[in-house]
């Protein structure tokens, strides 16, 4: 819009621009929430290549993670109590509203919660919630730190003098970002060229543990240097992690007959074929051409099914992220039959 054009308006048909400008907005918002409720229905972003629908949205419809969360929690919502677009449209209800309304709608209060609701702020809507699903105090709390530091730098990786004593005090690290349902709560978030911060809540035990590293370590790892310690702790269980996952190993031997007749068990040799192969990551390729790049939750997929009589061999398994690989199961068996085998597996 030439904004040149807005100059000439007078007061009153600014306002009237504005009012119009809103409700179309809000229109457009509640169409564009039910297309996305669909699509996420559909799961239509397996096809693309892609292993969630919060992913899809980010990489492919180029979303901020915030907005990529927000939106996809309200078309859940509006899917289950379509009255929240009609809502939406109308301008009754803001998309932040419906955000912290989904953790709360049940059949039996959905009504009454929405109406409520209705015209209400973001602080408004907090105090509502607060009122009506109470929660316990939070506890107070007194934590000592060596020397006095910002409160981004407690969560930063690089050395800087006080910071392990800080990031190690149970409670001093505050709690995981709002999109913590879809994304990690830890975040790693870039600050210059190979330096990241790093930030992450931990429990007692975990504290404990990091503590007898810290001592085991001292005549090597000075006390404030975390990343050091990190990286030699990453590096004690990382080939362990890889020998597990894809029998990774520097002395290979040779592979010794099975006893056993289980269809599904894959060799070592053909798993550490089969990821070297593959690249660790999901082969998964649309009809677009466009690769799934999911390297976590990563199986190993028979490409002709064992069902079918399919073997543990390097040329009939691929590496497949877990979404990917249901998503295929359902399209060969169907969706309810997979269902069912879910169900009895639970």
């Amino acid at each position: 819009m030439n904004t040149h054009s807005l100059s000439g308006l007078s007061h009153a048909a600014l306002l009237h621009k504005w009012d119009e400008v809103l409700s179309q907005d809000s229109t457009h918002l509640a169409e564009l929430l039910a297309v996305l409720g669909e699509v996420h229905a559909r799961k239509l972003y397996l096809p693309a290549g892609y292993p969630s629908m919060y992913v899809y949205c980010i990489d492919a419809k180029n979303m901020s993670e915030d907005v990529a969360y927000k939106r996809i929690r309200a078309a859940r919502a509006a899917r289950r109590y379509p009255v929240v677009l009609r809502m939406i449209a109308e301008g009754r209800l803001h998309l932040s509203g419906v955000v912290l309304l989904s953790k709360h709608l049940k059949p039996g209060n959905a009504h009454e919660l929405l109406g409520a609701a209705v015209h209400k702020s973001r602080a408004q809507m907090e105090k509502l919630l607060a009122e009506r699903f109470p929660q316990p105090d939070v506890p107070s709390r007194i934590v000592p730190l060596s020397t006095p530091v910002q409160t981004e730098q407690i969560h930063s990786m690089a050395p800087v003098p006080g910071r392990v004593e800080a990031m190690l005090q149970p409670g001093s690290v505050p709690s995981s970002p709002p999109h913590s349902e879809i994304a990690p709560p830890s975040k790693v978030t870039p600050l210059a060229p190979e330096r990241f911060g790093f930030q992450t809540s931990i429990g007692q035990r975990v504290h404990d543990k990091l503590r007898e590293a810290q001592e085991l370590l001292s005549h090597q790892i000075g006390p404030n240097d975390l990343e050091s310690l990190l990286e030699r702790l990453l590096d004690l269980s990382l080939p362990q992690l890889r020998k597990a996952k894809h029998a990774a190993t520097d002395t290979p031997r040779a592979q010794k007959p099975r006893s056993g007749r289980n269809p599904r068990y894959v060799p070592k040799a053909v798993k550490q074929q089969v990821w070297a192969r593959d690249g660790g990551q999901c082969t998964f390729v649309s009809e677009s051409g466009h690769r799934c790049e999911a390297r976590t939750l990563i199986e190993y997929d028979h490409v002709d099914p064992v069902a079918r009589g399919g073997c543990a061999t390097v040329d009939n398994l691929r590496l497949r992220c877990q979404a990917h690989n249901q998503w295929e199961a359902e399209r060969i068996f169907g969706a309810g039959f997979m269902e069912r085998k879910r169900e009895a597996a639970r």
